[in-house]
């Protein structure tokens, strides 16, 4: 079976990524605007189907003045994306020297290839957007242009110094229904996608052996490409080997 492992927001090297933040959309000052979020508030715990008596040992025990509703709804969520979501990173780029030196034990491992054909599990992959200021969450969240800008505000934009990744993310939901199941972290993808592999430049003659005799041995056999540095710039060559 081919498996793909879907990472945890935990376990990514930037401690901002899949930490987005609220805000109002309006002033507290405003008092229409305080009366809508009571209103907002009244209408989901409508929703929750809790008794009188619930709703008030929760407001008593949870309840959050209006000024800190911004910070309270980002930890909420930030705590919700951690529990519900798992992300499958992937780049457009196979030479770009850092991505190798970060993401494949610096030049030792490989670059695995994908073709992102629609309809497939690879064409759900979205482009991460890179930004230099946080793009919030407005509260109540129907002051937001639609659900695709506050899936993109949690886990689609990244700041702008991590734009030499070249990211697309592939996002999955324990919880709900994004057409593929997850096996704790791992999802099943159908072996036609696997296209290629490039090696890196300072893979071991052993691992060399091992992948290329793996990728010979597939019917039909995968094409294997071998990263070197380039002798006149700070850049990678990359060449087909088989």
């Amino acid at each position: 079976m081919r498996l793909l492992y879907f990472s945890h927001a935990d376990q990514f090297n930037d401690p901002f990524d899949c930490a987005p933040v609220c805000t109002l959309a309006k002033h507290i000052d405003d008092p229409e605007f305080v009366a809508e979020l009571q209103a907002d508030e009244a209408r989901m715990i409508a929703e929750s189907g809790l008794s009188e008596a619930e709703v008030a040992a929760l407001r008593k025990s949870e309840g959050v003045p209006v000024e800190k509703m911004a910070a309270a709804v980002t930890a909420n969520i930030r705590s919700l994306l951690r529990d519900d979501t798992r992300v499958f990173c992937l780049s457009q780029r196979q030479d770009h020297p850092l991505l190798w030196s970060h993401y494949a034990d610096s030049h030792r491992g490989i670059c695995v290839h994908f073709r992102c054909k629609y309809g497939s599990l690879f064409g759900l992959a979205r482009a991460v957007e890179y930004k230099r200021e946080r793009l919030p969450i407005l509260i109540p969240l129907k002051y937001n242009i639609s659900d695709d800008d506050i899936a993109d505000a949690m886990v689609r934009n990244k700041a702008d110094f991590w734009g030499y990744e070249h990211e697309f993310r592939i996002i999955a939901h324990n919880a709900a229904d994004w057409g593929y199941t997850l096996d704790g972290r791992y999802c099943s993808f159908d072996g036609r996608l696997l296209v290629g592999i490039t090696l890196g430049s300072k893979i071991s003659a052993e691992h060399r052996a091992m992948v290329k005799g793996w990728a010979g041995g597939r019917a039909p056999p995968i094409p294997v490409y071998q990263a070197a540095e380039s002798g006149d710039t700070y850049s990678i060559d990359i060449d087909r080997v088989t």
